[in-house]
């Protein structure tokens, strides 16, 4: 990635199953004929329509003690090894916590709860572990629904004259 000239981030093309989107083929360094897969098991919300930006990894912590595991298992007597365990070591980091951070999010925390979390001071920065899609907003409308379902049924209770307007038809 650093000696790349252009860098492109495929995050809005549908997410493909059988490609090179959530696995990599590793080869030893002495035998390169010598290859395995790294694939990540991947949750797709919108089945075969889920975007890139959509995938989100079934087990953050376990994915990472795989990625770091077999990559250094196959790289780890490289020259560079120290160098790229360092930065592999932050990149999966980073996916860990935006993982639980935004779990966190769907789990209901609020955007406050989230800066906390995070230990953000902004909230333009929480708000990168906001995301929305369309199983999200079922859940909103069926908690939405909930609340004005148990909402009516209390007013319902507490409201005489609504039980009697219901029992004269008026």
């Amino acid at each position: 990635m650093y000696a790349a000239d252009r860098w492109i981030v495929l995050d809005d093309v549908q997410f493909a199953r059988r490609d090179y989107q959530h696995r990599a083929r590793l080869a030893d360094l002495d035998e390169p004929a010598r290859q395995q897969w790294l694939a990540l098991p991947t949750h797709l919300p919108q089945g075969r329509s889920t975007l890139i930006s959509q995938a989100r990894l079934v087990d953050a912590r376990r994915s990472r003690r795989t990625v770091h595991l077999l990559v250094r298992q196959y790289y780890g007597r490289s020259p560079h090894w120290k160098a790229m365990s360092n930065v592999l070591d932050a990149v999966l980091d980073t996916l860990v916590r935006h993982t639980g951070h935004t779990l966190s999010t769907r789990s209901g925390a609020t955007l406050k709860d989230t800066m906390v979390r995070a230990g953000q001071s902004s909230e333009k920065a929480a708000l990168i572990y906001q995301h929305s899609d369309e199983e999200r907003q079922r859940d909103v409308a069926a908690g939405l629904d909930e609340m004005v379902r148990a909402e009516r049924a209390k007013h319902h209770k507490d409201n005489p004259a609504h039980h009697s307007e219901e029992s004269t038809g008026s």
